[in-house]
């Protein structure tokens, strides 16, 4: 029995929603494996399902089966394949609705006009209809900047939100409570009211809220001392008018990403024993670097295994930096900020990030490692530095391998001089490459190996001039390829990029080559690549 048109295109679209965005390799080996697996799956189990006896009988493929199948598919897709079949139809449309988008406009904006408004109020009484809200377990509600704003030209971002008590909000905060299996809900540049945020604290299944940008609708006054959001992950970005950590209950809480210090150092909030991941940062705003006693916040989190830092100033405190995060397993921040932490005995990762982005000397490098009394860490198993690359020695690899001999994952990353920058010499990246792979000391342990030369400090555009970045077409990278194999026998990923030209080498169940010779090839590469150590903090992190 052939497929009907409509099931066949669910699939290509599934494919090409979920592998292929283009005729390249844009995404990850695994992932294109996984779905093109499910599409064979999902295919054979609706020949079968056709096949079977019409004779009044349910069919013998359970449900849960289709769910399992389906709910790896796009949204898209989903509703696609629920449209070739009734049974189908009543098994999986409901995932093809597990998420609500909503853009929040102003209603005097002159390019929102009020028919999308009424389609807005459809969409929300579709959505949070009895047969559909229980679906839904991801919300993402987004505002926008009034219209005189944004033509003023003064992004102050927490007062750019809908105007106060806008009806449509008022409408969503109301019908909150029937979307009981909600599991994630995401707010931006939204305004909160008393009523919305209980309604919030009351969802039964949450698990992550995110905050950013809100502030408090006019007219309203928060009691943040009634409520409490039990939650296990929590994001918190330049948000206004109210003091977000009073809210969380250190009983659920477990990931925490949050937003200028001020509101942890209160006495009465935490300790918080169950945090596994915490993100901190001051957010380069000017006025909120009045805290002095960084220690005695990150005291309350003393089961932190995942350490995310943006903070301009260096640590400081009255607590002793032994007591600070003693199970600490993962550090990503600034170097100066590393001194405190790099003691720990239970700390294998590292991965610096300076901020505001300021590349790393090599020898600044080196310098802060010999003050901290650090000769050697062979605990480090997972490294991610990014150097300057003016100044950088090809004879450095010996004295880095020195101090981290064991080393598993090595995630390297140069930053080239500015265009007016003169004095440093600057060692092209093919020599650099190869003096990695004939590097004497390059450690045996080696399972990850990324260099990546960030030469989109620059435009894309200005990096076809051939005096800027050196040829490669000539490079033979299956010749790197073996002399790193024949140093490090279970490397099983390696990835170089320097902007023109990308190689990969990736090793699963199968192994995947791939070489890129253009600009726009190595930038669609490169943009889908899952290198872990250029996110600070991503869900897979912790």
């Amino acid at each position: 029995m052939n497929a009907p048109p409509i099931f066949a295109l669910s699939f290509w679209r599934a494919l090409a929603g979920s592998a292929f965005a283009s005729d390249h390799f844009v995404e990850s080996p695994g992932r294109f494996g996984l779905c093109f697996a499910l599409g064979l799956v999902a295919y054979g189990l609706w020949l079968a399902h056709r096949s079977l006896p019409r004779n009044g009988r349910k069919p013998n493929l359970p449900n849960e089966l289709w769910l399992q199948v389906c709910s790896h598919l796009p949204l898209d897709s989903v509703r696609h394949l629920s449209s070739t079949d009734r049974h189908l139809y009543t098994t999986v449309r409901a995932l093809g609705f597990s998420e609500y988008r909503l853009q929040v406009w102003h209603v005097d904006d002159k390019y929102y006009p009020s028919s999308k408004i009424e389609s807005a109020f459809d969409r929300l009484a579709f959505f949070s209809s009895p047969t559909t809200a229980p679906h839904v377990r991801t919300c993402i509600v987004k505002g926008n900047f009034p219209p005189s704003i944004m033509q003023m030209d003064l992004p102050d971002f927490n007062e750019v939100v809908e105007p106060p008590r806008h009806m449509f909000m008022q409408s969503f905060y109301d019908r909150l409570p029937l979307f009981s299996r909600l599991d994630s809900l995401q707010l931006h540049r939204i305004q909160l009211t008393q009523i919305g945020l209980a309604n919030i604290c009351t969802l039964p299944s949450l698990t992550h809220i995110s905050m950013a940008h809100c502030s408090v609708a006019q007219g309203e006054i928060l009691d943040v001392d009634s409520l409490t959001l039990k939650v296990k992950s929590f994001s918190a970005y330049k948000n206004a008018g109210f003091n977000l950590p009073r809210l969380l209950c250190p009983a659920t809480l477990e990931r925490l990403e949050i937003c200028h210090w001020t509101g942890l150092a209160e006495f009465d909030i935490g300790p918080f024993p169950h945090v596994r991941a915490l993100r901190m940062t001051d957010g380069l705003d000017v006025g909120t670097m009045e805290l002095t006693d960084e220690f005695r916040v990150l005291t309350r989190f003393p089961a932190v295994r995942t350490l995310g830092l943006l903070y301009r100033n260096q640590l400081a405190g009255s607590a002793s930096p032994e007591a600070i995060l003693p199970m600490l397993q993962e550090y990503i921040g600034d170097l100066d900020n590393l001194g405190p932490f790099i003691h720990h005995s239970a700390l294998t990762s590292i991965a610096l990030f300076p901020y505001p982005y300021v590349p790393i000397t090599f020898d600044r490098f080196t310098d802060a490692l010999e003050s901290a009394g650090i000769i050697e860490l062979p605990k480090i198993v997972s490294l991610t530095v990014p150097f300057k690359a003016g100044g950088f020695r090809e004879s450095n690899f010996t004295r880095l391998f020195t101090v981290f001999p064991r080393l598993e994952e090595f995630r390297l990353r140069f930053t080239p001089n500015e265009v007016d920058e003169d004095g440093l010499d600057t060692p092209g990246p093919l020599s650099l490459l190869d003096a990695l792979a004939n590097e004497t000391l390059l450690p045996p342990t080696l399972k990850t190996l990324s260099v990546r030369w960030n030469y989109r400090y620059y435009e894309w555009e200005t990096l076809s001039e051939p005096e800027k970045i050196p040829a490669s077409d000539t490079y033979d990278f299956a010749e790197l390829r073996d002399k790193l194999l024949a140093r490090c026998p279970h490397l099983t990923y390696l990835y170089v990029e320097a902007a023109h030209f990308s190689y990969l080498w990736w090793k699963q169940q199968e192994v995947w080559e791939v070489t890129t010779r253009s600009i726009e090839e190595t930038k669609r590469l490169s943009e889908k690549l899952p290198e872990h150590g250029d996110r600070l903090f991503e869900a897979g992190a912790c």
